[in-house]
This record gives structure tokens, sequence and C-alpha cells, in this order.
């Protein structure tokens, strides 16, 4: 089985860059555990409902689990 892996929006990237070098480590940090285990973080509420919140320092890393099933049957 595949792990997961995280896709940015381009304005988070654009955010992520500017961060100070040592921010920037720690939220890529956060990002690499969400990888290994996606429900660290707790479900948001009300509009935000299927998004996930994430605390690293003051920040907040906003994210959707997505998965994708493949089957194959065979005849």
């Amino acid at each position: 089985m595949k792990g997961y892996r995280a896709r940015y929006t381009p304005e988070a990237a654009e955010r992520i860059r500017k961060f100070h070098p040592q921010v920037k480590q720690e939220i890529k940090e956060g990002i690499r555990e969400l990888l290994i285990s996606p429900l660290a973080g707790h479900a948001l509420q009300f509009e935000l409902a299927g998004l996930r919140s994430y605390r690293v320092r003051t920040y907040r890393i906003i994210y959707r689990i997505l998965v994708h099933v493949a089957m194959c049957m065979k005849n």
C-alpha cells in the first residue's frame, strides 16, 4: 500500500516560501508527520467540514485527506 503525499495550493506554497527558514523547517516536519499519521490533526466543523487542522507553533496547517481507491476485478 502506498503512503500519502502532500500537494500544495499555489497560495500555500508561496506563503511557506516566505517564512523564516526555521519556521519553514518546522512546518515541513509537521507535514511529514501528517503524511505518516494523517488523523493527527482534528476535524473541523460547519462550513469547514471535510477539512482538518494541525498546529505548528502559532500556525495552522489546514488540510484534506483524499483517498483514491483502485479496484481490479479478475474474470
